[in-house]
C-alpha cells in the first residue's frame, strides 16, 4: 500500500523514537556550522515536540511506498544522528532522498553534511533539495554555502542571483541576506571578493553596494566599504541604514569626531529624519556630550509625540547636568506612563541622593528587583551609604552578602570594602582587604594597583614597590603603575633618576596625561632642573585645575626665586579648593 510519508512520518517517529531522545547530558557538540539558519545540524528536540523531518512540507510531496525496507532505513539513519554516528546518519539520508525524492531527507542530509564539514556531500544534498523544491529560499542559501566551499565559484554566483531574484523579501533584504551568508565564512576576504564579482554587474543597484559595503567591512576593507557606500547614497540620498554603516566605518577608520561631524551633517541635511537624529542624540549622550544631546532630544519631542523613551533619556542627560529638578520632572513622567520599570527606581534614588535625602535613597534602591540591570549598582549604594552614615559594620556586612550573591564582581567589592574603610581612617583593616582579595585573586593587576597606592600612604614603601613592579614584570607598558612608581620614587627617595626613568616611558606612552607631566615636573625639581621642571607644571595646570600640581608648581618657582607668583598660583588654587590640607600645608612650609 502507498502512503504519503507527510502523513505516516510524524506518527512513526513519535511512536518509534521517543525512546531514543538523548537525555539533557548528552548534548551536541558546541561547535556549529557558519551557515545561515541554523543550519546545522541534526537537532535534539525534546520527545514530546514534533520531530525535526516534520518541517513545514511543500503543496505536494511524492506518494512513498512505507514498506518494512524503508521504515529500517529511517529508523538506522535517525537512530545514528541521535548517537553521534553522523557518517552513519548522513548517507543514509542521502540514499533515502535519492530513493523517494522526499525533500525533507535532503534537507537532513545537507544541514547533517554542514555541520559535519562535509562540504562535497553538502553540495550534493543540496542540489537535490534545490531541485526538489526550486521555490524555497534555504536551499538555495544552503547551496551557496556548499558551492563556496567546493570552490563551485560559477554555481555559488548563479545561486545568488536566483536567491536575489527570488521571493517577496525587498530588495535590499535579499542581498542583505547573500551578505550574511557570505560574512559566515571562514575566509571572509575570499568571500568578499566573491561578492565583488557579483556586484560588478549591479553597481546601479544601491542595495547590491549596501550589502557589499556591510560584507567589506566585516572584511576590514574600510576603504572599499565607504566607496561602495557612498555610490549607494548617490543613488539613494539620505539612505538612513546606509548613512548609519558610513558612519559606523567612519567610527573605525577615523575615530568618533569624524562619525560625528558626518552625523551632524546628515541630520542637517535630512532634518525631518526622526530616526536619524534619534542616532544623533543617542550618540552625543554616549559620548558625553550632554548639551547638544539635550537639544537634539528636545527637537525629537517637538517633532514626535514624546514617549517613554525619550523623556527617560531627557531625564538622564538633565541628571548627567545636575538638573535635579528637570531630571526628576522627566522621570516622573516616565513612571506615570507605565515605561522603564526596572530603571526608574535606580534613577530615583540617584537624585534622593543628589538631594541629601539618605533614607529615601535607601528605600529607592531597595526597591529594585531581581529584573532591573541596576539592582547590583543600587544595592552597592545601599553599602556606600550606610557607611557614609557612620555604620562601617552594617556596610561591610552588606559587601559580604553582595559577594557571595555576586561572585563575578568580587574583585570591585573588595576594592570598594577597601575604600569605605581608607575613608573611615581605618587603614589597618583596608590593607588586610586588599591583601585577602589579592589571595583569592593572586596577581589582579587592579588590586595590586589598589594596595601599592595605600601603601604608599601608610609609609609602606617596600610593599608599595613590591607590587608596582609585579605589575610591571608582566606589562611593562602599565602606565598607571610606571607613573606611579615613579612618582613614589621621586618624592619619598633620593632614588630620582630611577624615577626619571619610569616617569619618563609613561610620558612616552600618554604623552598629554596631567597626572605623568605632573610627575615628570616633580622629578624635574627633584634633580634640580627647575626651568625644566616649571615648563611640565605649566603644562599640567593648564590641562587641569588640579591641588596637587598647584602645589608643585607653586614650590618649585618658589625655590627658583619666583616668589609672587608662586604666591598667586597657590592662592587661585586655594580659592578652587578651599579645604584642601596639602596647598595649606605647602604654602605654610614657604610664607612666614
Amino acid at each position: 500500500m502507498r502512503y504519503s510519508l507527510l502523513i505516516l512520518l510524524p506518527f512513526l517517529f513519535l511512536s518509534a523514537c521517543a525512546g531514543l531522545q538523548p537525555q539533557p547530558d548528552q548534548a551536541m557538540p558546541a561547535e556549529r556550522p557558519t551557515v545561515a539558519e541554523p543550519a546545522a545540524a541534526p537537532q535534539e528536540e525534546p520527545a514530546e515536540t514534533e520531530p525535526a523531518l516534520a518541517i513545514e512540507p511543500p503543496t505536494e510531496l511524492p506518494p512513498v511506498s512505507l514498506d518494512g525496507d524503508l521504515l529500517y532505513q529511517i529508523l538506522t539513519a535517525e537512530m545514528a544522528l541521535q548517537r553521534h554516528h553522523y557518517e552513519v546518519g548522513l548517507g543514509a539520508f542521502l540514499r533515502l532522498a535519492a530513493a523517494t525524492r522526499d525533500p525533507r531527507f535532503a534537507e537532513r542530509a545537507t544541514k547533517t553534511a554542514l555541520f559535519i564539514h562535509d562540504d562535497a556531500a553538502a553540495l550534493d544534498g543540496a542540489r537535490l533539495w534545490v531541485e526538489l523544491v526550486p521555490e524555497t529560499l534555504e536551499p538555495r542559501q544552503m547551496l551557496v554555502v556548499a558551492a563556496i566551499r567546493t570552490g563551485h565559484l560559477e554555481e555559488a554566483l548563479d545561486q545568488m542571483a536566483r536567491l536575489t531574484a527570488q521571493g517577496e523579501a525587498l530588495p535590499e533584504e535579499r542581498f542583505e541576506l547573500i551578505a550574511g551568508l557570505l560574512s559566515r565564512e571562514h575566509d571572509v576576504r575570499e568571500a568578499l571578493r566573491l561578492m565583488e564579482r557579483f556586484v560588478a554587474s549591479r553597481r546601479d543597484d544601491p542595495s547590491a553596494l549596501y550589502a557589499y559595503a556591510h560584507l567589506a567591512v566585516r572584511a576590514g576593507e574600510l576603504e572599499k566599504a565607504r566607496q561602495a557606500i557612498d555610490e549607494a547614497l548617490e543613488l539613494r540620498p539620505g539612505w538612513r541604514e546606509a548613512i548609519m554603516l558610513r558612519i559606523r566605518t567612519l567610527l573605525m577608520a577615523d575615530g568618533p569626531d569624524a562619525a560625528m561631524a558626518y552625523l551632524s551633517e546628515a541630520v542637517r541635511s535630512n532634518p525631518s529624519d526622526t530616526a536619524l537624529r534619534h542616532a544623533y542624540a543617542r550618540t552625543l549622550a554616549e559620548t558625553q556630550n550632554y548639551d547638544e544631546a539635550l537639544a537634539q532630544y528636545q527637537i525629537l519631542a517637538g517633532q514626535l509625540e514624546p514617549n517613554a523613551e525619550i523623556l527617560m533619556a531627557m531625564g538622564m542627560i538633565h541628571l548627567q547636568l545636575g538638573h535635579i529638578d528637570e531630571a526628576e520632572a522627566l522621570l516622573r513622567r516616565v513612571q506615570d506612563a507605565g515605561g522603564h520599570e526596572a530603571d526608574l527606581q535606580f534613577y530615583l534614588g540617584w537624585i534622593a541622593e543628589e538631594r541629601g535625602d539618605i533614607d529615601q535613597a535607601i528605600a529607592y534602591y531597595a526597591a529594585l528587583g531581581p529584573d532591573s540591570p541596576n539592582q547590583f549598582e543600587g544595592r552597592l549604594r545601599i553599602a556606600v551609604l550606610t557607611a557614609d552614615g557612620g555604620d562601617i559594620g552594617g556596610a561591610r556586612r552588606q559587601l559580604q552578602t553582595l559577594r557571595a550573591d555576586e561572585p563575578g564582581q568580587q574583585r570591585r567589592l573588595y576594592q570598594v570594602e577597601s575604600e569605605l574603610l581608607l575613608n573611615a581612617g581605618l587603614r589597618e583593616e583596608a590593607m588586610a582587604v586588599l591583601s585577602v582579595a589579592l589571595d583569592h585573586f593572586g596577581g589582579d593587576f587592579d588590586l595590586l594597583y589598589s594596595r601599592a597606592l595605600l601603601a604608599e600612604r601608610m609609609n609602606r614603601l617596600d610593599l608599595a614597590e613590591s607590587d608596582l613592579l609585579q605589575i610591571l614584570a608582566r606589562e611593562p607598558d602599565h602606565v598607571d603603575a610606571l607613573n606611579a612608581l615613579g612618582y613614589t620614587l621621586a618624592d619619598r627617595t633620593d632614588r630620582y633618576r630611577e624615577a626619571y626613568g619610569y616617569i619618563q616611558r609613561a610620558l612616552e606612552l600618554h604623552p598629554d596625561n596631567n597626572a605623568i607631566l605632573d610627575s615628570m615636573g616633580w622629578v624635574l625639581y627633584r634633580l634640580g632642573n627647575f626651568e625644566e621642571s616649571i615648563r611640565y607644571l605649566r603644562r599640567s595646570l593648564a590641562i587641569k585645575q588640579d591641588h596637587e600640581v598647584a602645589a608643585h608648581l607653586g614650590e618649585v618657582l618658589w625655590m627658583s626665586g619666583e616668589r609672587e607668583e608662586a604666591v598667586s598660583v597657590w592662592r587661585r588654587a586655594l580659592e578652587a579648593f578651599p579645604d584642601d590640607e596639602m596647598l595649606r600645608a605647602t604654602m605654610q612650609r614657604f610664607v612666614r
